[in-house]
């Protein structure tokens, strides 16, 4: 009986380590994603250049996707090129110029519940307030950094597996994102230049239909 005894109180012990333990992580990588986000809220402009890779090795023939891009941000506004698409936001309206097809498309940047659609850095960094649980993952040496992952799990999603957050340690910011999704779909966006406070102009924001001539542009 006294055997019981001692390993249920050892059981128990455990159990309790377990939760405080994952109370922490928790908490400490709700820290790790806030402090990032102020620090990116806290420049006047940012400018990223990044990779991104889209894969999926689970469908015939194999998905892999490799390709450059670069944002420049300014508070609610940016300005994006990737895959031969360039978006501009002026913090109300978001403008899709797709170069292939020589047409631009128009739409709000805030739902109807007044929240931002769709990601950059600096949404990236407050997904983690609504529909996620978070913990600490490992870290990693990249060159001379070091690179701490903060995981992101759905409460529910159909679609979304998990997202892993890289930020880089002594400097509160972004260095990559990664979502994996249920069928397989692997999405990783990783910055490979970060630059801050380069007095953007603010006509860089600004759609100007003089620009795209001969394109389609809705009214």
């Amino acid at each position: 009986m006294i055997m019981v005894k001692k390993l249920s109180m050892l059981f128990f012990i455990v159990l309790s380590s377990i939760g405080l333990s994952a109370q922490t992580s928790a908490a400490e990588a709700k820290a790790l994603l806030e402090k990032a986000s102020l620090k990116m809220k806290s420049f006047e402009d940012v400018s990223i250049a990044f990779s991104y890779e889209f894969s999926n090795s689970r469908v015939d023939p194999p998905i892999k996707r490799v390709e450059k891009g670069d944002i420049k941000l300014k508070g609610e506004q940016y300005r994006l090129n990737l895959m031969g698409v360039e978006q501009i936001c002026d913090g109300k309206l978001l403008y899709s110029v797709l170069h292939e097809d020589e047409e631009v498309q128009k739409e709000q940047v805030k739902d109807d519940k007044g929240e931002a659609q769709g990601l950059n850095p600096t949404t990236i960094l407050e997904v983690y307030k609504k529909g996620f649980s978070y913990k600490l993952g490992g870290t990693a040496k990249v060159g001379s950094k070091t690179i701490q992952y903060v995981i992101l799990k759905p409460t529910v999603s159909e679609e979304i597996d998990y997202i892993t957050v890289g930020l880089v340690k002594g400097e509160d910011r972004l260095y990559s994102y990664e979502q994996r999704s249920k069928d397989g779909t692997i999405t990783l966006f990783t910055i490979t230049s970060f630059e801050v406070n380069k007095k953007l102009a603010a006509s860089l924001f600004q759609f100007n239909p003089k620009n795209y001539p001969g394109y389609y542009i809705p009214k």
